[in-house]
């Protein structure tokens, strides 16, 4: 080690610290081109390889029968060589998702029972609806129902977003084959916007959380922490997840008038993420960064990571990002990659590993502040992706383009 503090050394410690950085930048630059070129073929091989084999699923519930394709989305059933019954075939989209039904139909035109076909909903969403029976509302229903929600069919509650999606399929396929088979018109009602407590409730807390980047205020902040839990997380059980993004990279939109809670809260999200670069979400009206917020307060610990260790867990994030988006996209199912705990948080429902992962987190984060948001957390890294990697570039690049025409123009006049 040299004894003298020269500027030689410093030179050369100087140049050091400038090739492992620019090492460090090609290693960032590097992980980023492989996660986006290796979404991009999960994405496409998901889309090709993931198409319902309609004569398989439609005879799941009939073991022996045979499935013959008659038009469009009508299929025969036989069985022992008999005609049996007609099946309808419709799709509409669900909270996960788009999602298919097939309505089997009597010759009484009754139903005869509802088949799902196809789903990407998240998988306790679906297990409710099973558990609680809900498709038997179905059976024994004329096809010109209106299969009208509250006063027809039953939502489940903690599922109500599914329960619409699938709901509207089976009225989709019943009146579809009621119109074609009969000659029965209008039975489909125009639809209507939906905009009660809900919407408002999100579409305050949106307003509200944009105004505190201006304005902070502890004591709002802290309001607004458990508005948050107690509408977005208890009432309405509508977290924001990674599903809802995958949802969104794949092309799959609910219907605007059944689920306008949802644009509110998702596109209002990555509208301000986007033209304003702000994370409105989270840190503010993330109800499950209240539940870590109200541990820590209640414990008041706060231990911290070593730089080291901090860097690394910060690397986590993106690698949990890439891995939920990759599986969401190989299966064509994007709630199949997420495994943030918040169903079990505020409907006391979970998959798997989510069982696991919710009483880590919630004993951590009294000892860790936010512990889940700074470390595990897939929602923020896809925000934080977007207004560094995405919005900063192109911003840059306009404001490039601006100052060359600028440039030119000024050298025209002269």
């Amino acid at each position: 080690m040299c004894p003298v503090n020269c500027k030689g050394c410093g030179v050369a410690s100087s140049n050091k610290k400038t090739v492992s950085q620019r090492k460090e930048n090609r290693f960032k630059a590097f992980l980023l081109w492989f996660g986006v070129l290796s979404l991009l073929v999960a994405y496409i091989y998901g889309k090709v390889s993931n198409q319902p084999d309609y004569p398989l699923l439609l005879g799941k519930t009939h073991p022996g029968s045979s499935i013959t394709k008659t038009g469009e989305n009508v299929f025969d059933m036989y069985i022992s060589d008999t005609l049996q019954l007609k099946i309808q075939t419709a799709k509409n989209q669900g909270y996960g998702g788009p999602l298919e039904v097939g309505v089997v139909i009597n010759k009484d035109s009754t139903i005869n029972e509802v088949i799902v076909i196809e789903e990407k909903e998240t998988r306790s969403f679906l297990n409710k609806l099973i558990q609680k029976d809900f498709f038997e509302q179905f059976k024994g229903r004329s096809l010109l129902s209106s299969f009208a929600m509250d006063s027809d069919i039953d939502a489940i509650a903690g599922a109500t977003v599914s329960s619409i999606g699938f709901t509207g399929a089976v009225q989709e396929a019943s009146h579809s084959y009621a119109e074609k088979a009969y000659g029965v018109a209008g039975l489909t009602k125009p639809q209507e916007f939906k905009f009660g407590m809900g919407e408002a409730s999100v579409l305050g807390l949106l307003v509200w959380s944009v105004a505190l980047y201006y304005k902070k205020n502890k004591w709002l902040q802290y309001a607004m922490h458990l508005s948050a839990l107690v509408l977005i997380g208890f009432y309405l059980n509508l977290s924001l997840s990674i599903t809802n993004f995958g949802s969104v990279l794949q092309g799959y939109f609910p219907d605007i008038h059944d689920y306008l809670v949802w644009y509110i809260l998702v596109v209002g999200v990555l509208l301000a993420a986007v033209v304003f670069g702000k994370n409105i979400y989270c840190y503010r009206i993330c109800p499950f960064y209240a539940v870590q917020w109200l541990a820590n307060k209640i414990s008041g610990i706060n231990l911290k990571m070593h730089s080291k260790q901090g860097k690394i867990a910060r690397y986590i994030t993106g690698v949990l990002l890439w891995l939920s988006l990759l599986v969401g996209f190989l299966t064509a199912t994007p709630s199949s990659g997420s495994y943030e705990p918040f169903a079990t948080t505020f409907s006391f429902d979970g998959e798997g590993i989510q069982w696991f992962i919710f009483p880590a987190i919630f004993f951590s984060a009294f000892f860790i502040k936010d512990v889940f948001c700074r470390y595990y957390c897939p929602v923020g890294s896809f925000l934080k992706f977007l207004i560094i990697k995405v919005r900063k570039p192109i911003l840059k690049q306009l404001k490039s383009w601006q100052n060359g025409t600028r440039t030119r123009a000024q050298r025209a006049i002269s």
